[in-house]
C-alpha cells in the first residue's frame, strides 16, 4: 500500500482512505475535474490508445468519498503478473529475489521469475502486507471474483498488446523458438492468399 497527498484548497479536505487509486487514475481525474467527461476523454486519443484508468474525482472531493476502482493489475517486465480485488492481491507470476544468488546486493530485479504457481497464491493485503503467508486455499470463494477480474483483464491485453519501452533479456518466450514459427505461418498465408486481394 501507498501513501500518496493529494492538496486543494477548499476542496479535498485532509483525510485517510483504503480506497484504491492507480497512476493510471490521475489521466481521467484531472480530466474530468477539468470539466472533460470519461465519454469524451477517449475522443482526444487514437482508437488505439487504451486508457487504463477510471475518474477518481468523486473519491477526491466528496466528502468521505468513495474509490471508483475496485480492481488493480499487476505486471512484471513482460508478464501480467498479480490482480488485486479489494483486499484480496491473487499471483502467479513473481520474482524469488534470492532465487539465483544469496549474497551481496540481491533486492529487486536480480532473482529469478516463476511464471506459473499451484494456482492458489493469494493474499489478504489488510492482514499480511508483507505477503508472506498464502491464504488462497482456504479463500477459494473469493478467488472466483479475483480471477474473474483478472480474465477480464487479459481479454483487454489482448485487444491492446502491451508496448514494451524498455526490458530484459528473457527466454520465455523463446523468441528464437517463435521467430521460425512465425515465418513458418506466414509464408503458408502467402501460398493460400498471395498478396494483396485476389483476383477474380
Amino acid at each position: 500500500m501507498l501513501r500518496s497527498r493529494t492538496y486543494w484548497k477548499g476542496m479535498i479536505k485532509s483525510r485517510r482512505s483504503d480506497g484504491l487509486f492507480d497512476f493510471a487514475d490521475i489521466l481521467p481525474t484531472a480530466l474530468s475535474l477539468a470539466g472533460v467527461s470519461g465519454a469524451k476523454l477517449a475522443d482526444l486519443f487514437p482508437k488505439t490508445t487504451y486508457i487504463d484508468g477510471v475518474d477518481q474525482a468523486s473519491f477526491l472531493v466528496a466528502d468521505d468519498g468513495l474509490s471508483a476502482r475496485r480492481s488493480r493489475p499487476y505486471t512484471l517486465n513482460q508478464y501480467f503478473a498479480s490482480i488485486r480485488v479489494d483486499e484480496f492481491k491473487y499471483t502467479w507470476t513473481a520474482e524469488i529475489q534470492n532465487g539465483v544468488v544469496q549474497k551481496g546486493d540481491w533486492g529487486g530485479f536480480s532473482g529469478s521469475i516463476f511464471t506459473d504457481s499451484g494456482g492458489t497464491i493469494c493474499f489478504n493485503l489488510y492482514t499480511n502486507p508483507q505477503e508472506d503467508v498464502s491464504i488462497g486455499v482456504r479463500h477459494i470463494p473469493m478467488m472466483v471474483p479475483v480471477i474473474g477480474t483478472a480474465g477480464w483483464y487479459m481479454q483487454e491485453l489482448v485487444k491492446y498488446p502491451p508496448q514494451f519501452k524498455i526490458g530484459f533479456l528473457s527466454n520465455n518466450p523463446p523468441v528464437y523458438d517463435l521467430l521460425p514459427k512465425a515465418q513458418e505461418m506466414l509464408k503458408q498465408t502467402l501460398e493460400q492468399r498471395g498478396v494483396g486481394r485476389p483476383t477474380p
